[in-house]
């Protein structure tokens, strides 16, 4: 799979998403025990919701929608075209 996300990408992250606002598909950044991770999100039932990798080295995260923090989710990349220049 190619990655979808690149070595100095810049994401904007939108904060204060609602959970009942999420949708299966998207990318967001998560906190599970104290600790952050940028999965996608895919919502299984009302109690179980998986964090899935986007690089096969990593394994999906199963979480509880009770315990799983939602930092933010990501809306727009932004990627440089040639060195030193940011595409907007």
């Amino acid at each position: 799979m190619e990655p979808l996300f690149l070595d100095q990408d810049l994401l904007l992250i939108e904060r204060d998403v609602p959970f009942n606002a999420l949708r299966r598909g998207v990318f967001g950044i998560f906190s599970l025990d104290g600790e952050f991770t940028f999965k996608r999100l895919n919502i299984q039932s009302n109690n179980l919701i998986l964090l899935e990798p986007l690089n096969s080295k990593y394994s999906t995260i199963a979480a509880n929608p009770a315990t799983l923090r939602i930092y933010g989710i990501a809306i727009a990349i932004f990627r440089s075209l040639k060195e030193g220049m940011l595409c907007l």
